[in-house]
């Protein structure tokens, strides 16, 4: 092992996949219930409710944050799966259970969800902090 860490806060925090970039910047998403659990200054969505979803990225050193930000959702959202494009663009699918408050971009494939519980696919740019494209599954 080269390097280990601890990620999260005082309550349950899980990451489901990881990705690493061209630049060496590594990318986790997941879930967290902790109150506590750290967000950039600058998230994009800095807002946590009982369950959410998470990304991260670190430094290629692995010894500093480089973003975080939550996946909004009123009552619990999951990131559960990366796949890195380029440096700071990234996919992230996962499952939503609150519809009304998932963020959609306006060209979204289904803008809106079915149900309880929906999956999501989104297109992230954390080098530009925004949000490309979003959708329901």
């Amino acid at each position: 092992m080269q390097y280990s860490t601890y990620l999260g806060g005082a309550a349950i925090d899980i990451v489901h996949d990881l990705g690493l970039d061209s630049a060496g910047i590594l990318y986790l998403c997941g879930q967290t219930n902790s109150t506590d659990f750290w967000v950039s200054p600058n998230a994009l969505f800095p807002e946590r409710v009982a369950t959410s979803g998470f990304l991260v990225s670190f430094n290629p050193d692995l010894r500093l944050f480089v973003y975080s930000t939550f996946i909004p959702s009123d009552q619990w959202a999951i990131a559960r799966e990366i796949d890195v494009v380029s440096p700071g663009r990234l996919w992230v699918s996962g499952e939503v259970s609150d519809v009304a408050t998932f963020p959609t971009t306006d060209d979204a494939l289904q803008p809106r969800g079915g149900g309880f519980d929906d999956g999501f696919f989104s297109l992230w740019d954390l080098s530009e902090n925004q949000l490309v494209y979003s959708s329901f599954l």
